[in-house]
């Protein structure tokens, strides 16, 4: 084969990975080393050539590892985005590799990502200034992305700080020199930044500031959250006129053209998840501080709708429902009391469920007992405290019928 019989592998393994098509894509990248290898043996002299050749099997590579990651194969991830990086280093490749390693490994390969695409900023944008103070537009427009991209890095570098690297001499002050660069970055839309330093405040018991950020976060997402959530009648007007919507009756909505776009610009699921707690965590904060601000209520609104917009996404997980009945039990009224038992009741439903199915397998054998039987007592600590929850509003543990 020629060297476009590579290119159009990799063509047709990216189309195959941007539709999940996982072992679709993962073959036809296999193919496309095997055929790179191939001719690298066969064109030896030929240097120009043979870098060309390998940047396209480094892409192979990152991707294979990429694919082995979602599906839990996180060993084998490792190894191909190793070889990735000896077959030509790139910052996707280190931060992807920080992903899957833990502590002083992840913190190397993630700082090694984040000097890579400073490196890459410097050279491709020389005059380039921050989002924050534009004096050249045209300039930081283009730059933009490589910006958001560096600025999600050094959120993620944050976060290491604060877990896996916590117990550090210099982990607080590393931690807020990492918000510090990835806000510097971040372009005037994106969430992570401020995420990222709401999180950070409140482990500093700086809840009131901590608030503010959320807020922020609250404006630079709002609009595809609503038009998400509305899909499930959990959208502004429905928090904003009733003690909350009940997703099991309203009927579903269509997302409009108009907002089709800031729905599928949202931030992932994950990202989504934990804007939702530390919207609930910081509104807490500010209501032992400030009880009369008007953020508490509008905290609390935006949590509902942020998980309205999970439930338009994915209505099966527990932690989606047992978090809306948290956001209803902070309301502290007996209209938010009624809806947070329903869904804690949910929550406790699926649970229960879960326990039962896990239960079945280990009766029938052939799977890791101690796994399953660790995953089992999990449940029961959850299940638990849904039930102490449920009690303390003095309700029932009937869950709502929903889907």
């Amino acid at each position: 084969m020629s060297g476009a019989s590579i290119t159009n592998l990799i063509i047709m393994g990216d189309r195959a990975f941007e539709s999940n098509e996982i072992n679709l894509a993962a073959e036809a990248y296999k193919r496309a080393i095997a055929q790179g290898i191939k001719e690298e043996k066969e064109e030896k002299e030929e240097k120009e050539k043979k870098e060309e050749n390998n940047i396209k099997m480094s892409h192979c590579y990152v991707r294979l590892g990429e694919c082995c990651s979602s599906n839990g194969e996180i060993l084998s991830a490792k190894g191909y985005f190793n070889k990735s990086i000896q077959a030509h280093e790139t910052y996707q490749a280190r931060m992807l590799l920080g992903q899957v390693t833990q502590a002083k490994e992840s913190l190397e390969n993630i700082s090694r990502g984040i000097s890579l695409m400073e490196s890459e900023l410097n050279s491709t944008f020389p005059q380039s200034t921050t989002p924050s103070s534009p004096s050249s537009p045209d300039q930081d427009v283009t730059s933009i992305p490589l910006r958001n991209l560096l600025c999600q890095a050094y959120c993620t570098l944050a976060d290491l700080w604060m877990t896996d690297l916590c117990m550090e001499p210099d982990a607080e002050s590393s931690a807020v020199s990492s918000v510090n660069s990835a806000i510097t970055h971040s372009s005037s839309t994106l969430p992570d930044g401020l995420q990222s330093r709401a999180n950070l405040r409140l482990s500093q018991n700086r809840g009131a500031e901590a608030a503010d950020d959320m807020v922020e976060v609250w404006g630079r997402i709002r609009e595809g959250v609503v038009a998400a959530a509305e899909t499930v009648g959990m959208g502004e007007k429905d928090v904003q006129e009733t003690a909350s919507p009940n997703p099991i009756t309203d009927s579903a909505l269509e997302v409009s053209p108009s907002s089709l776009s800031a729905v599928s610009n949202l931030p992932g699921f994950e990202f989504r998840t934990q804007t939702a707690k530390l919207m609930l965590e910081s509104s807490c904060s500010l209501l032992s501080s400030n009880p009369s601000s008007p953020n508490v209520r509008l905290l609390r609104d935006a949590t509902v709708m942020v998980l309205g917009s999970l439930l338009s996404e994915n209505d099966e997980v527990i932690e989606t429902w047992f978090l809306l009945g948290v956001a209803m039990q902070q309301f502290g009224d007996e209209e938010h009391g009624e809806l947070a038992k329903g869904y804690f009741g949910k929550a406790k439903a699926m649970l229960e469920k879960n326990k039962k199915d896990m239960e079945c397998e280990m009766d029938e054998g052939g799977f890791d007992r101690d796994g399953i039987g660790e995953q089992i007592e999990d449940i029961e600590i959850q299940i638990e405290d849904i039930q102490d929850r449920l009690e303390e509003l003095g309700g029932t543990d009937d869950g709502m019928e929903i889907g």
